[in-house]
């Protein structure tokens, strides 16, 4: 019998007790009088974020007294064989959009690196199920984006999810390059909505949502400008970019760029760089 509280990696799941969702969630543990007393303890069954897929919880039963003819798990921590079977069904149809409802499936395939941890080919980001998925490749880079890659899922106003991708250029030195890259599957073909958009590792990005300014996210971003006498990770005015979705063109574009007043502190000082806080209402107030 698998405890209550075991989580267990699945592909994509269904939470009976509430509408699906893109996010994984905890469900709440049985605590009413009629499951207490239930010979059937709930289970809770968690479909964690993956490379792969999104998935929510869901409760499946083991009956109390019977001994599962195969082990998944050491212990006792075991499931049937056709348990698994109708739950991977389900899940399965749940993917494919039977039941009216779909997330977004996409893999991340990490690069190569050298023995020095230096990538040599780029990181992608790939949509669907082989062999009919497309997959997004970074613009060519030296050394190729290919460290840390990263998937974010992002609603957009026109109903779409998006996926925020990043991965990282390193060439192992003091400094990076990360791309930014917001893809979304329009027509059966792979779009970036972004221009070509890169930070360096002393740098910030944010998402932030503003209805009176845009019905989509922004995308703010902070890097830093080395003026001379300065340090690489010393203090430093920041260059600050605003991207804003265009419905004309169906894709973002550039809004606003300035440079701060103020220096603020670099990785010398700080852990990350704080400058997109203090610097929002002068954001916003540009914006409008």
């Amino acid at each position: 019998m698998i405890p209550e509280g075991t989580n267990i990696q699945a592909v994509n799941c269904w939470n009976f007790d509430s509408e699906p969702t893109g996010i994984s969630r905890k469900v709440r543990k049985s605590s009413s009088r009629a499951d207490q007393s239930n010979q059937f303890p709930a289970i809770r069954w968690t479909c964690r974020r993956t490379h792969l897929t999104l998935g929510t919880n869901f409760y499946v039963r083991t009956a109390k007294h019977h001994q599962p003819p195969l082990a998944l798990f050491p212990g006792s921590a075991y499931i049937s064989v056709v348990k698994v079977a109708l739950i991977l069904t389900t899940c399965l149809l749940l993917h494919a959009g039977v039941f009216g409802q779909r997330s977004s499936a996409y893999r991340i395939i990490d690069s190569s690196t050298d023995s020095d941890g230096i990538p040599t080919t780029a990181a992608k980001l790939c949509f669907g199920t082989v062999p009919a998925e497309q997959c997004y490749t970074p613009p060519a880079q030296n050394p190729p984006f290919g460290l840390g890659p990263k998937a974010q899922e992002i609603q957009i106003a026109t109903g779409e999810r998006a996926v925020l991708f990043t991965a990282e250029s390193f060439a192992g030195g003091s400094g990076s390059l990360t791309i930014l890259a917001l893809l979304v599957e329009r027509a059966g073909v792979l779009e970036n909505l972004l221009p070509k958009v890169t930070v360096t590792n002393q740098s910030e990005y944010q998402l932030w949502k503003l209805p009176r300014i845009s019905a989509d996210p922004i995308l703010v971003t902070a890097d830093y400008l080395w003026r001379d006498g300065e340090t690489h990770f010393a203090a430093h005015r920041y260059r600050i970019t605003v991207y804003l979705y265009d419905n004309k063109a169906s894709r973002y574009s550039q809004r606003d760029q300035f440079a701060t007043k103020r220096k603020y502190p670099g990785l010398d000082d700080v852990d990350s760089v704080k400058v997109l806080g203090p610097e929002k209402t002068a954001i916003i107030a540009r914006l409008k």
